[in-house]
């Protein structure tokens, strides 16, 4: 069974699924099978709002074939994203799919949006890299709309 993770502290780290180690271990080095999206606390506009501590952040580790592997959440609100991520990755439900789900702005929730589009943004471009010359904008578009820091290639 799929078990959250969560340290209540101020601010919760939570953790659920694959971590960077575990994800390394079991499909080799970020960038070719998997990646990594990540949005720091001050892109997270909730946050910002409440004036929480630096340091916080939303990671989502997910594979080239659009299913999430984990996640690590550093937030006020940890405990409850984490439920959301548990939830993608036991039904194994798809970035694509996750994107088209609306969030309320501004709430917590609304930072895995960005991830999700990012990661959806991501998918897409690797599709149409070599294709065309819109492949690099889908991307721009993502990362400038969400304020996205990916890592990863």
């Amino acid at each position: 069974p799929l078990a959250p993770r969560v340290l209540y502290t101020r601010p919760e780290v939570a953790t659920v699924g694959l971590s960077i180690e575990g994800a390394t271990r079991r499909l080799g080095p970020e960038g070719y099978r998997w990646y990594t999206i990540r949005v720091d606390r001050e892109f997270i506009d909730r946050s910002v709002a409440e004036e929480e501590a630096p340091g916080g952040f939303v990671e989502v580790y997910i594979h080239r074939n659009g299913r999430v592997l984990g996640a690590t959440i550093v937030s006020n609100r940890a405990g409850e994203l984490v439920t959301i991520v548990a939830i993608a990755i036991r039904c194994r439900i798809l970035v694509r799919d996750l994107a088209l789900t609306l969030h309320p702005y501004p709430s917590y929730a609304y930072t895995l949006h960005k991830v999700w589009v990012a990661a959806a943004a991501r998918n897409l471009v690797g599709t149409l890299v070599g294709s065309g010359p819109f492949g690099p904008l889908f991307l721009l578009a993502a990362a400038v709309w969400g304020r996205l820091a990916p890592r990863g290639r």
